[in-house]
Order: structure tokens, then sequence, then C-alpha cells
């Protein structure tokens, strides 16, 4: 149990780190022309991708959502 809350949180965090890149398409280009930010989304989604594998179980439904949304920002990016 303690392991799969463990996974849980490791996914939550830069899930919520990718919604904040949920911005309207002008927003989004001036963001990413900073470096670091699309180094953060790019390592993000990195961390979602090897979280995801090593958690096989079902998602929680925010995770759900989330996982939604980080594929709409990604499709815009």
């Amino acid at each position: 149990m303690q392991r799969r809350e463990l996974l849980e949180s490791a996914l939550n965090v830069p899930m919520i780190c990718v919604q904040t890149f949920h911005v309207d398409d002008k927003q989004l280009e001036k963001i990413l022309g900073d470096s670091q930010q699309a180094s953060l989304l790019v390592e993000s989604r990195i961390i979602i991708h090897n979280t995801t594998l090593a958690n096989n179980e079902t998602q929680s439904p925010l995770q759900s959502i989330m996982k939604d949304r980080i594929k709409y920002i990604l499709d815009h990016t």
C-alpha cells in the first residue's frame, strides 16, 4: 500500500506541474521561449512516462483527467 501511494504522489507532482502550461497558444509560445520552462515541461513528461510504466495499476479519476489535459497540452507544444 505504501509503495502505491508513493508512486501515485510521484505521478501527481509532475502532472500538476504540466497543468501550469495549460494556457492559450500565445502565452504557451512565450513560456516555452524560456529554455528553463521548456526543460521543465520535458522533464515532467519524462517523469510521468516513467512513473506510469512503473505503476500499472488503475489511475485515480484525478490522474485520468490530468492525463487527458496533458495530452491536450503536449499536442499544442
